[in-house]
């Protein structure tokens, strides 16, 4: 049974990049679908557990961090008991030979150990702590099933509970999950996602000791697809392509295995902004 909720939190818009001169970027969550009804984090003190991300509540509250100006240090969000989700923006690219590549505010490139005392305090408090594959920029294009496998290996060795590589934000810091935000892309790839979110979460299956939440950030365009710039006389300068996030067959909101998704009202004709002239 798929339940939806509504998730309410301060609207900002503007365009996830690295130009924003947003304060903060906030995902707004107007509406969320979930998608597994057995998702809790688990091994929690009695009072952390009222600030913890739950997918049956009717109120969540998620937030983007990194790639904004001006939004502040990451452990000034954990300690505003608002947010329950603080998705970390973004790993937008990977190498040849899969590995993800962060662009993150407070990192030094590849080195981002001076968040992980951050990130540790942040989970201390009861907040959810993800990361966020994709975004506007960046090259994160999949070419094959046996490419997307190898990105869901270095994203579990990496940010989750794996071994055997460089930790970006230091030994022992484990998040809590991998977002998907998938603004560009191939119509082959499709099925590459959907390769790369199952893989994932098979590996984090493995680990019994916690639930990793997996999740996706489609366009309210329905179904979600990947736009192209034109030139257009329109507002919303864009026409689609024909590959999407689904849903679809043979896409990530329909074959893959996500905990929930947040779609985005905004930057696009169907958004909030349009509707309310906001």
């Amino acid at each position: 049974m798929i339940t939806t909720t509504l998730l309410f939190s301060k609207i900002v818009f503007a365009y996830r990049s690295r130009n924003m001169n947003s304060v903060a970027l906030l995902l707004v969550l107007l509406s969320a679908v979930w998608l597994s009804g057995t998702n809790t984090l688990k091994n929690r003190t009695t009072e952390v557990q009222s600030k913890t991300f739950d997918l049956k509540n009717k109120t969540n509250f998620v937030v983007y961090w990194g790639s904004t100006d001006n939004e502040g240090k990451l452990l000034e969000y954990c300690t505003n008991n608002t947010y329950d989700v603080i998705i970390l923006a973004f790993a937008d690219s990977f190498d040849e030979d899969g590995i993800p590549k962060l662009s993150l505010d407070g990192c030094d490139g590849q080195d981002c150990s001076v968040l992980g005392p951050q990130i540790q305090s942040c989970q201390n408090e009861g907040k959810t702590i993800m990361l966020s594959v994709g975004g506007a920029d960046g090259s994160y294009k999949l070419t094959s099933t046996a490419y997307a496998k190898k990105v869901a290996t270095h994203l579990w060795n990496m940010f989750l509970n794996g071994t055997g590589e460089k930790r970006p934000f230091g030994n022992g810091i484990v998040l809590d999950g991998i977002d998907f935000d998938v603004e560009k892309g191939a119509k082959q790839a499709d099925g590459y996602w959907v390769t790369l979110i199952n893989e994932l979460r098979t590996l984090t299956k493995a680990d019994m000791s916690k639930h990793y939440f997996l999740s996706g950030a489609p366009q309210c365009v329905f179904p979600d697809e990947w736009s192209v710039p034109c030139a257009c006389s329109s507002k919303y300068s864009f026409r689609f392509t024909v590959s999407r996030f689904g849903p679809g067959p043979q896409t990530a909101v329909t074959d893959a295995d996500l905990d929930f998704i947040s779609i985005q009202f905004y930057n696009n004709y169907c958004g909030i902004k349009a509707f309310f002239g906001i």
